[in-house]
């Protein structure tokens, strides 16, 4: 294990656009073993990796992202609802460009409904409850209590990036919303408690994207900040999300 060549291959990893926080990632680990060989394993005299240095991640940050305005969510949950819809009806090439087909069956417009009903709700618990992707993607219908005190999704220490486990009071508008998507589910027969409450695409990133362009807001603004999934969770401020605590 040699210090000289580690240090050489972060290099030209920051070179060819590595950020610091990955960067830190992959000298971390590294890092700690060593500490661990010296310490208790036995097996080392010294920490080869120590005088590697550890980067300042908020100094090097590789976009800043930036809120939404409450009419650009607005607008937002409009295309996420309606954008699925577009895209099964609408002819997308040759001259008919941007038209509507005449031959689209209903089982085809109802998917499109339920996707783009759904894809408006994944956006809609992620600005109200602060979830991040992952998190959200980990609920299940058994984690959703809307008929309690203070209806709440519950958030488990595993699936949490905090590794703690938390009850997130719903705003009301949220619930009403919550509450038909259930309804519909159980309908489906999908609403076991072990059912996932959303399916949450690997490439809601690449969504997100589609959706604020159908909506017609820039990803990015003048200040070069970024709209992406995870700037969701600070563009309704917690205090806005709903005041209520658990004892």
């Amino acid at each position: 294990m040699n210090a000289d060549v580690l240090l050489r291959w972060l290099q030209e990893q920051t070179d060819n656009g590595m950020g610091a926080r990955t960067r830190n990632s992959y000298r971390e680990p590294m890092n700690t073993f060593c500490n661990w060989a010296v310490d208790k394993g036995g097996c080392l005299n010294y920490n080869p990796f120590k005088k590697v240095p550890k980067l300042l991640e908020d100094v090097d940050v590789r976009h800043e992202r930036r809120a939404l305005t409450g009419e650009e969510i607005e607008r937002l949950l409009k295309a996420a609802e309606e954008r699925p819809l577009h895209d099964v009806t609408a002819i997308r090439r040759g001259p008919r460009k941007n038209t509507k087909k005449a031959d689209v069956c209903d089982r085809a417009k109802q998917g499109a409904i339920r996707l783009g009903m759904e894809r408006r709700l994944i956006y809609a618990t992620l600005l109200y409850t602060g979830l991040r992707k992952n998190e959200l993607a980990s609920i299940t219908c058994g984690q959703v209590f809307l008929n309690d005190k203070i209806p709440h999704i519950y958030l488990k220490a595993a699936s949490a990036k905090s590794r703690k486990a938390a009850q997130l009071p719903l705003h009301p508008e949220l619930i009403r919303q919550l509450k038909a998507w259930l309804a519909l589910k159980r309908q489906e027969g999908r609403a076991t408690s072990k059912e996932k409450l959303f399916h949450v695409p690997s490439t809601l990133d690449k969504i997100l994207n589609r959706d604020l362009a159908f909506a017609g807001i820039e990803k990015r603004d003048a200040m070069d900040r970024v709209i992406d999934v995870h700037a969701l969770r600070h563009s309704i401020r917690p205090a806005f999300r709903i005041s209520l605590r658990f004892p």
